[in-house]
């Protein structure tokens, strides 16, 4: 009696992290792979180089650090690495610029991923975006530009 309910439950949770396990795959973000998206707070960051110049750009943050895995059938060898610990990407539009009402809002953008640091921004990863859906317009609280130097 023991023995066959010791079976069943070692089947039940052989099945709950089979199905845990499937899951976690298909929710797996991965490098130059189109129409992956993302969720976070959309900013624009300013960047004031040594030479006097300013650089502008477009920055997802992320609520929370994640991985991307790299596409191991991408011709670019870079894209083919995972990139750990992201939680800024460098977002560059297909169609037009977002609007002044778009920044500091928490969006969802659709696009492609790829392996391309930034060093003045700051990003190891830049997402060609081609679609863009508001989920929370921004409050009036926060900010919706970021500034630094180098």
């Amino acid at each position: 009696m023991i023995n066959s309910m010791t079976r069943i439950l070692a089947f039940s949770f052989l099945l709950h992290m089979l199905a845990f396990t499937t899951v976690s795959a298909e929710e797996a973000i991965r490098l130059d792979t189109p129409e992956t998206s993302l969720e976070g707070k959309l900013l624009q960051n300013y960047v004031m180089l040594g030479s006097g110049e300013m650089l502008k750009g477009n920055i997802l943050y992320l609520q929370k650090p994640i991985t991307i895995e790299g596409n191991p059938d991408s011709q670019s060898r870079a894209n083919r690495k995972t990139v750990r610990n992201i939680q800024q990407v460098l977002i560059e539009f297909t169609s037009e610029e977002p609007t002044d009402e778009v920044l500091g809002s928490i969006v969802l953008l659709t696009g492609l991923l790829l392996n391309q640091p930034s060093g003045p921004h700051h990003t190891k990863i830049l997402m060609k975006a081609e679609a863009l859906i508001i989920i929370e317009e921004m409050t009036g609280e926060g900010p919706v530009a970021t500034f630094k130097t180098h």
